[in-house]
Order: structure tokens, then C-alpha cells, then sequence
């Protein structure tokens, strides 16, 4: 991943997958974490101004962290980013010897250093959309085969400690849940969807209620050891834009833990 500007060829790059080199502007540092071997990986990789701190991850671990990396320098503006080649001029100075062999599945880019508490949510996303495993910091379970594979559009809240926290998600779905009232350090809450239809059906409704939503959520409430935890109460909120008319007061919330919407519990 190569970023070339007026500044600096390599003004940032992150370069050789067989031990990852991070560089900014004339400087680089080797991170010792290898994401070769002909299988997909979930890495992040971040840098921080003002601190120079630099950090590696790989599959849910934190494999490198540095402070005083090209402290208090600035990635120039207007540049071009390559995907799977490296730069050396601003889209030009190519080599053929450094291309990238292999595939990208996703690439997010952040103008902010995520902190623990996001990278692990966001390391988890990308392990259920992409069914690759992590093999540390699994806080997602609702992914795997023997609980419905709810892989699609899994978003979080979590707390590492008192500063290193994400408590309001959404994510590209219509769930939003914030404001917890037990969100401790180490706890995490993440949900995602079986991407079945936002349609209304009539099948499996309990009584009182004439039509559901197809599509169903599940939700992971562990720590970063995967024991089960409770956040305590939750707001959860519902996007409904482009669903047509909709009355609030029409709506309930059906709660249910056996897979059988009509023994669930409603909430208003």
C-alpha cells in the first residue's frame, strides 16, 4: 500500500509482506510481523504524529507497537495511494519486482489512529465477513457455522479502560446501540445480520403481532477472553429510512434466545 505525494515518495508505505516494513517519509521500521504464506489475513497497521506511535496487527493480535516514529512530521495532502504496486513518484516509478502477488479482499482507510478498543472491533468485522479466523481478541461468535452465521454488517461497542473505549456503533447497518450502563474494562458487545431481506413477513410471529422483519440480529456480549459478560442496559435504535411509511407506535422490539420468533418476548 503506497502513498506518494509532493512530500515524499513514500511519504507512507507499507511494504514486503514477508516481514512488514512501515515507512514514513524518508524513514521505515520493521515490524517482524509476516502476512505471506498463501492464506488471508486481517491486518491493521496505524501511525501517529505526535507521538510517532506505530503499531502491527495481525488476526486480533497486536504483534508490534513502537513510540517516536517520525514524531511530529506530516503526511503531505494530494497525493495518490496504490494499491498492490509501490510508488516512486506520484503515480509513476513503478517496478514490476515489487508488485504486491496476492489478493485484497477490503481496505479501510482512517483518518484517525484507532484505538485498542476499535481496532478490535473492526479487526472483528472483517473476520466475519471474510470467514477468517482471529486468534486472539475473538469477540464476535455470532459468526460461526453453529450459530447461524450472522456474518454481515457487524458492528461493536467495547472498552479497553477509562480511555481507550468506542461505546456508539453503528456501522453500515440500521442498528445503532450506545449508551450502556455496564461497560466495563474488557468488555465488548458486538451484533451483526443474517442479510436475509428488510421485508415484512408473517412467518413465525408470536401472538399480537401481525408481520416481522425477515432479516434477524444476533448479538455477542464476552470479554477479550471470550467469557460471557453483561453490559447492562442498552439504547438500540433502527434506521428506517427508505422503508416506507412507518409508525412508530406500530413497532415492537421481538427478543428471542431459541431461534423461534413466536414464543419471543416484545419490547416497546
Amino acid at each position: 500500500l503506497s502513498y506518494a505525494s509532493s512530500g515524499n515518495n513514500n511519504d507512507f508505505l507499507l511494504f514486503s509482506t514477508n516481514s512488514l516494513l512501515v515507512f514514513r517519509a524518508n524513514s521505515n521500521t520493521t515490524s517482524g510481523v509476516s502476512f505471506n504464506g498463501g492464506d488471508f489475513h486481517v491486518g491493521t497497521a496505524s501511525w501517529r504524529s505526535s507521538d510517532g506511535a506505530t503499531s502491527v496487527w495481525k488476526d486480533g493480535s497486536q504483534d508490534y507497537s513502537i513510540t517516536g516514529f517520525q514524531t511530529s512530521t506530516n503526511i503531505t495532502a494530494n497525493g495518490t495511494l496504490a494499491l498492490g504496486a509501490e510508488q516512486d513518484g506520484i503515480n509513476s516509478g513503478y517496478d514490476d519486482v515489487q508488485d504486491h502477488l496476492g489478493d485484497y479482499a477490503e481496505v479501510a482507510i482512517y483518518n484517525i489512529v484507532l484505538n485498542q478498543a476499535q481496532t478490535i472491533i473492526v479487526q472483528n468485522y472483517l473476520s466475519a465477513k471474510y470467514a477468517t479466523a482471529l486468534t486472539t481478541n475473538d469477540v464476535y461468535a455470532q459468526d460461526e457455522i453453529a450459530n447461524g452465521n450472522y456474518d454481515f454488517e457487524v458492528a461493536g461497542i467495547g472498552r479497553i479502560n477509562s480511555s481507550n473505549f468506542h461505546s456508539d456503533a453503528k456501522g453500515s447497518g440500521i442498528v445503532r446501540i450506545n449508551d450502556a450502563s455496564s461497560l466495563d474494562d474488557e468488555d465488548f458487545l458486538l451484533w451483526g445480520h443474517d442479510n436475509a431481506e428488510l421485508r415484512a413477513t408473517s412467518t413465525d410471529v408470536p401472538m399480537g403481532i401481525s408481520r416481522r422483519l425477515a432479516r434477524v440480529w444476533r448479538v455477542s456480549e464476552v470479554n477479550r477472553s471470550a467469557a460471557a459478560i453483561d453490559v447492562g442496559s442498552v439504547d438500540i435504535s433502527f434506521d428506517l429510512t427508505g422503508l416506507g411509511d412507518v409508525t412508530a407506535s406500530d413497532l415492537v422490539l421481538l427478543v428471542d434466545a431459541d431461534g423461534t420468533f413466536a414464543t419471543s418476548t416484545t419490547e416497546i
